[in-house]
């Protein structure tokens, strides 16, 4: 899902697994910020918000749902870019991880058959990102997602963020930010049930995903 207008200079980046399906719903049902081109996908179809998408850039182009972050720069070029208000959001990645591996356990929604792997075979494999082997498991490339909503070729490429944690807060500083009066948040479209990410990561793991998620550490916060 991906919001972009172009005349507020705003550009909503989904990430998965960051609550982007409830902010992006409240934004194009509750406030201006949502009233040029909006991607919702099925996700909107489901909410039974219509149209689900206005994604119509140009002739050519159309406004993809979850858009990356490099994808909509070469789509809006610099200029545009340099002076946007660009917000994502963002959610403590291991328990990003987690949230993915319960997904795919949980078959993806009715995506495909169930998974059994364990995290530590998932995490893996995920890490690993081949597309081959990736496409041929259905096993998405997690790890590396919710940084090419944040980053472009490791530059933070957002002003803003909404925390997972923090959505109210989040909501309330983007109005702050644009102008925009944001109502409380009513949409909650998607739940899940919160556990202790950690029980999951053996040693190497937890090891290997810190190294990957330093940055996340260094520019959100995040500490396993």
């Amino acid at each position: 899902m991906t919001i972009l207008n172009r005349k507020r200079n705003f550009l909503f980046l989904h990430a998965h697994k960051t609550a982007g399906t409830s902010i992006e719903a409240h934004l194009v049902l509750s406030t201006p910020l949502g009233d040029d081109l909006y991607n919702g996908g099925g996700d909107f179809s489901k909410l039974g918000i219509k149209p689900a998408a206005r994604k119509r850039i140009n002739d050519k182009t159309e406004l993809h749902n979850h858009a990356t972050a490099k994808k909509m720069f070469h789509i809006v070029g610099q200029a545009w870019w340099e002076s946007s208000v660009r917000v994502s959001g963002v959610r403590n990645p291991y328990e990003n991880l987690v949230a993915f591996w319960r997904w795919d356990c949980s078959g993806q929604a009715g995506r495909k058959d169930p998974m059994t792997l364990s995290f530590s075979e998932w995490f893996e494999v995920s890490m690993r990102a081949d597309p081959q082997e990736c496409r041929e498991r259905k096993i998405i490339r997690a790890p590396h997602l919710q940084k090419e909503f944040l980053y472009i070729d490791g530059e933070l490429a957002v002003t803003d963020i909404i925390r997972f944690e923090d959505l109210a807060g989040g909501l309330a500083s983007l109005a702050d930010k644009t102008g925009v009066d944001i109502p409380p948040l009513e949409i909650h479209a998607k739940f899940s049930k919160k556990v202790d990410y950690r029980q999951f990561f053996s040693d190497e793991d937890a090891e290997q995903a810190i190294e990957f998620y330093k940055s996340f550490e260094k520019d959100f916060g995040y500490s396993f």
